[in-house]
């Protein structure tokens, strides 16, 4: 029986196809067999971190998956601080991914002797809220004895925790910073206390009433936000901290900051 050349062919040619198919599979199994699951912990649960839309928080994570994708893996995981102080991050060897958005002073770690860090991703600063419509200006933080003050549990807050340990203000833990804005919109505390890119965030998306007044705490620096790895983790630590050096000057991540309205101060 004859049977054209092409028909002979065919055969081959699909098996070719078949061998280069399995290939591939089996190539692109390796590749994610090698890229190792990176837990990306982030523990502001509000705007600009957390929108409806994302937030700063997916923004981060996609972009550290788009310039280490064939290394690791970054997942995010959006949980409450006292979750993550009690849990993950309750000693410096128990971490079992990274931490986003922290300054080194959150966590008692202001000579980074027990976590590793990346440089700065943007620039912040912290700012008391009142009941307008203007609020006090505060020189001292004595000027705040008698007051009920608004915080996010688990937090530390620099000056004012030791007036509580003193007593001479009553510290009233919330959920976050939002339910700490609503409380003090209903008169059941005096003050708070956050970052000026939640308050600013929360401003410009509406989320709280408009005679909310701002004053910088006094001796209370304007800080920068990092990512947080374990120091078990120093290739890990490596490679973030080439990336986000690079986000300083890279277009792309600007643009992700500026529709943020934040920015990376040079002092």
């Amino acid at each position: 029986m004859y049977l054209p050349e092409t028909c002979l062919m065919r055969p081959s040619y699909t098996l070719l196809r078949y061998l280069c198919l399995a290939l591939t599979l089996i190539a692109n199994g390796f590749a994610l067999a090698e890229t190792t699951l990176v837990k990306s912990y982030n523990t502001y649960l509000f705007p600009p971190f957390v929108t409806n839309n994302g937030g700063l928080a997916v923004e981060l994570v996609n972009y550290l998956n788009q310039k280490l994708a064939n290394e690791y893996r970054f997942q995010l995981f959006n949980v409450p601080r006292s979750r993550l102080v009690r849990g993950p991050l309750k000693d410096e060897t128990s971490l079992d991914g990274i931490v986003l958005f922290l300054n080194p002073r959150f966590v008692d770690d202001a000579n980074q002797q027990h976590f590793l860090w990346t440089p700065a991703l943007f620039s912040d600063s912290n700012v008391l809220v009142f009941r307008g419509p203007t609020a006090p200006i505060i020189k001292d933080l004595k000027a705040l004895q008698g007051m009920r003050f608004g915080a996010v549990l688990e937090n530390r807050y620099r000056g004012i925790d030791e007036l509580t340990k003193a007593r001479t203000i009553s510290r009233i833990d919330g959920t976050s910073e939002l339910n700490n804005l609503k409380l003090l919109q209903a008169n059941r505390i005096d003050f708070t206390l956050m970052g000026l890119s939640t308050f600013t965030a929360l401003s410009r998306d509406n989320l709280i009433d408009e005679s909310l007044a701002t004053s910088p705490p006094p001796d209370d620096p304007a800080f920068t936000r990092h990512i947080l790895v374990n120091k078990k983790q120093p290739e890990l630590a490596k490679r973030l901290f080439a990336i986000v050096t690079n986000m300083a000057s890279d277009p792309y991540w600007q643009d992700i900051l500026e529709r943020y309205q934040l920015e990376l101060k040079h002092h």
